[in-house]
């Protein structure tokens, strides 16, 4: 059987591809200002051929590194993260809840993949799904436990995170900026997005219980059967452990509980980002280790084991968002998207909402920030719908749907990377299970943006 390449080596050739890119596609800029209202916006009819910035191979490893840079936020959570947990899991406690959840959900283990995975659903309307990769490990357990794989616990979040943030019900980052390009009213079309994520969350669901169940009736099914082995046995091994929580360990989940609140309030409330959290879950892991009567020494020592464990998380998130810093350096981001919109125009007229879709994919590969991809693709869909007779809703639409789903396929999202490392699930392996579930995502994408380019969904 010929050996799949690892993520890192996917990555590096990726790399390598975007490198070649700029040496091949012609540089060009569109002219950027910023309004009154601090959106920045295009003049879509003003591109301008540049001179070649070519990237020389040389330059990679500092494009690499100011991928780090980039994310280095994010890497910190996911280093102070698998730090505090380390620390919560030498109590115990975690351990405890997920035999206690297990036993209790015996008979009701598909209904619960269901609830969770519309929470997230839900949830992600409105948050970003890296404020969840810290729990991936936890979700890991549980769906192992119940008789799963660790691929089923990671998928729970990001299917029903992705669908939430794709959809766009309520996102203030993607939805809002694109309507205020648009000139839309904010959040109108809501019904409409609700209308979608139940579409796209009913058969995500199915698939994703028709899966679980194949697994659980056959683990040599799962493609993380092998990486798996060590989680299934210490599950088996626990599977007779009475399934109780002590006092002690209802201390430390009551820690957890308030740190877990404390961050939710903050992200609400005050708007905390990513680096507040990463300061909340090394309080967090200080409070457990004292509250655990650890020395300063054991303290640190599991901290550091904890945080060790992320490190190839923390260097996918690096190496993927290296991969638009180079098509960045090598000024060809927007002769692509220049292109893509000559494209549709020549297009059949049934297919151009769906085209408009794929076309937002394709530029989602190339800038990995959804606010920025607004400000980059809306100024020039908008004018490209109004000229098509395309409602400027169904064009918000269309870039919703393009740049979120895409995300949870494309090595350039750290959210994916992210969690896909912190469950130690190798991205070649989760492509196996992703790939069908994306084209069932794209199908019903087309369908959704076809349908509202016929019903002129408004307003315009």
């Amino acid at each position: 059987m010929k050996k799949i390449p690892n993520s890192f080596t996917i990555l590096l050739c990726l790399i390598l591809l975007a490198c070649a890119l700029t040496w091949i596609i012609p540089g060009g800029s569109y002219p950027r200002e910023t309004g009154a209202d601090g959106v920045v916006r295009i003049r879509a009819d003003e591109l301008a051929y540049t001179e070649n910035t070519p990237v020389n191979p040389l330059s990679l490893p500092s494009c690499i590194v100011e991928g780090f840079v980039k994310n280095v936020d994010l890497i910190l959570v996911l280093l102070f993260s698998g730090g505090a947990f380390s620390i919560v899991n030498a109590s115990g406690a975690l351990q405890s809840l997920i035999r206690v959840l297990a036993a209790k959900c015996q008979r009701r283990r598909v209904l619960l993949l269901v609830l969770l995975t519309t929470a997230f659903a839900l949830i992600c309307s409105n948050q970003a799904l890296q404020l969840f990769i810290p729990f991936v490990p936890i979700l890991a357990m549980l769906a192992i436990s119940m008789g799963y794989d660790s691929l089923t616990g990671a998928a729970m979040l990001i299917l029903g995170g992705g669908i939430g943030f794709s959809t766009g019900t309520l996102r203030t980052t993607t939805t809002l900026v694109a309507q205020q390009i648009a000139g839309l009213p904010l959040y109108s079309g809501l019904w409409y997005r609700a209308v979608c994520l139940v579409v796209f969350l009913i058969p995500t669901c199915m698939v994703l219980c028709l899966y679980a169940r194949k697994v659980q009736k056959d683990p040599c099914q799962s493609p993380m059967f092998d990486l798996d082995h060590e989680m299934r046995v210490r599950a088996q091994q626990e599977k007779d452990l009475k399934a109780s929580i002590t006092g002690p360990q209802w201390r430390v989940l009551l820690v957890l509980a308030f740190a877990l609140t404390l961050m939710i309030y903050g992200t609400l409330r005050y708007g905390w980002g990513v680096r507040q959290l990463a300061a909340v879950f090394l309080a967090l892991g200080i409070a457990v280790g004292i509250l655990e009567r650890h020395s300063a020494d054991q303290i640190a020592s599991l901290f550091l084991k904890g945080s060790s464990g992320m490190l190839s998380a923390a260097f996918l998130v690096g190496f993927g968002t290296a991969i638009s810093q180079v098509l960045s350096a090598g000024g060809i981001t927007d002769t692509i998207i220049h292109g893509l919109s000559q494209a549709m125009a020549v297009m059949p007229r049934w297919s151009q909402g769906a085209c408009m879709y794929l076309a937002n994919t394709v530029v989602n590969m190339f800038i990995s920030s959804a606010t920025a991809l607004a400000s980059v693709v809306m100024p020039i869909f908008v004018p490209v719908a109004d000229n098509l007779d395309i409602t400027r809703q169904t064009a918000v639409l269309a870039y919703n749907f393009g740049d979120g789903l895409s995300n949870y396929i494309l090595p350039t999202s750290s959210a994916l990377m992210g969690i896909l490392g912190a469950a130690g699930i190798p991205y070649n392996r989760w492509l196996k299970f992703m790939g069908k579930v994306f084209l069932l995502w794209s199908l019903l994408a087309c369908l959704m943006v076809t349908i509202a380019q016929y019903i002129h969904l408004g307003p315009m």
